[in-house]
């Protein structure tokens, strides 16, 4: 990572999204490619919401780290963003995440969403159209910050239960609902983030469903180009 870098590129900030590297991966080669300068750096694994979840023990079954939903979490997690923009505040920092299509969630909900290639199945239910419509009209989900400097690029994929995973899962809900004392907020909140970052993206059933494909990466170079081209054309 230098001062030259026009993109900086996180990944595994949610190790469990196991699609969303390679995805990073493809697209800074195709940016590079158009002249781009992209730097590639690891997110923290112990600071990762997966890495926190799994170090819960039905002793100590909650979440002890104030965090806002919809946010990043925790202060070390955002301060380690804050970090990356002090020494590079020209740069766009984009983080890499999966969109979490369960089966039987998502996928049963509405169909399947693959519009990628322009060639949308059949759906079998008209819920939450609004999302639906979403998928059907572009692959990925764009999230920026106030400045749109910072970016969270939600590539979408298929989810898996692991084991091991739902037996930690399943061992900490038990002992949340036999803990005492603990407040309503606490127990909300720790279940959200258990039945969220448990779960593991599957990258064959990722793949076989089109969620892995030129289509995808080819849609995120083409808006982080389109969204980088006026700071290239000054520096050239």
């Amino acid at each position: 990572m230098n001062s030259l870098d026009e993109a900086i590129f996180v990944v595994d900030e949610d190790p469990n999204e196991l699609t969303a590297a390679p995805i990073a991966k493809r697209v800074s080669e195709k940016l590079e490619a158009l002249g781009h300068k992209v730097s590639f750096v690891t997110f923290p694994r112990e600071l990762s919401v997966h890495h926190r979840l799994l170090g819960l023990t039905t002793k100590k079954p909650f979440v002890q780290f104030p965090f806002r939903l919809n946010a990043r979490f925790f202060p070390e997690n955002q301060a380690f963003f804050d970090g990356l923009r002090a020494k590079n505040p020209d740069a766009l920092i984009i983080s890499y995440h999966n969109t979490l299509l369960k089966p039987g969630f998502l996928v049963r909900a509405f169909g399947f969403l693959h519009s990628l290639t322009g060639r949308a199945t059949k759906l079998r239910s008209t819920a939450l159209p609004t999302l639906l419509n979403f998928y059907l009209r572009q692959p990925v989900l764009v999230k920026p910050s106030e400045d749109e400097k910072q970016f969270d690029v939600e590539v979408p994929a298929i989810f898996k239960k692991v084991t091991e995973f739902e037996r930690h899962r399943l061992s900490i809900e038990r002992a949340i609902d036999e803990a005492r004392g603990a407040n309503r907020r606490e127990r909300e909140e720790t279940r959200y983030l258990l039945n969220s970052y448990l779960h593991v993206a599957d990258a064959a059933a990722s793949e076989k469903h089109g969620f892995m494909s030129e289509e995808i990466s080819d849609a995120i170079t083409a808006g982080i180009h389109k969204k980088l081209e006026p700071r290239f054309s000054r520096r050239a």
